[in-house]
């Protein structure tokens, strides 16, 4: 990384023009602890902190993708947002150079059981598994339709939907939680947001509100 900064920064004298190094880093504990966050600080112009996918494809129990904070009885807890973005500080990276993954997506899972309304709860073999659901996807097909009712986790600071009917949970990102996401980014001077992606967006709409709420 060195070496490509001191290679951007000849390019630079050569151009006349300044050349951004950054790069997608994740925020599990059991990956960031691999890299030497203090000395990429002044190498990096930031870092994208890749803050969803906490719960995937790979899980066995129903959770969170994205929490802000830990939720009330997740057996994770680092895996969230507020986590993952203290032990970047804590490693001595700048806040300002941190920005925050949003996902503009959801995931769900069939479950075994449907109590707690899906949260939590042990996976059923097949259906879906770790599916993901653009949110546009999500508006027009789910959200308040087909039997999913969305539900709201006052800890974690995000929804997520359950069809009682077909034990389907869908953990997911919805205007409340991005303005929730949008005020930790001022709260805590870091450098903005950065978005999983997109194109999956609904008319703009996550967007509009970060933006929004960033703009305050």
């Amino acid at each position: 990384m060195k070496e490509f900064r001191r290679q951007l920064d000849e390019l630079s004298q050569q151009k006349n023009r300044s050349y951004l190094l950054t790069a997608a880093v994740p925020s599990g504990p059991g990956m960031y602890d691999l890299f030497e966050l203090k000395e990429l600080s002044p190498v990096l112009d930031w870092f994208n902190l890749m803050t969803y996918d906490f719960h995937g494809v790979w899980s066995k129990a129903t959770n969170f993708t994205a929490p802000l904070y830990r939720a009330k009885d997740d057996p994770f807890p680092a895996n969230n947002v507020d986590a993952a973005v203290q032990a970047y500080l804590k490693a001595g990276v700048p806040p300002h150079k941190i920005t925050l993954g949003l996902p503009f997506y959801g995931r769900g899972w069939t479950t075994a059981s449907g109590d707690n309304n899906g949260l939590y709860q042990n996976l059923a073999k097949g259906d879906v598994s770790g599916t993901a659901f653009t949110y546009r996807n999500l508006v027009d097909n789910y959200i308040g339709k087909n039997h999913y009712l969305r539900y709201w986790d006052y800890g974690a600071k995000v929804p997520w939907l359950y069809n009682a009917i077909d034990r389907v949970f869908i953990t997911y990102e919805d205007p409340e939680s991005i303005g929730y996401k949008a005020d930790y980014i001022a709260e805590h001077y870091l450098g903005g947001a950065m978005i999983w992606h997109l194109s999956s967006d609904d008319g703009g709409l996550l967007l509009q509100t970060l933006y929004d709420r960033l703009a305050q």
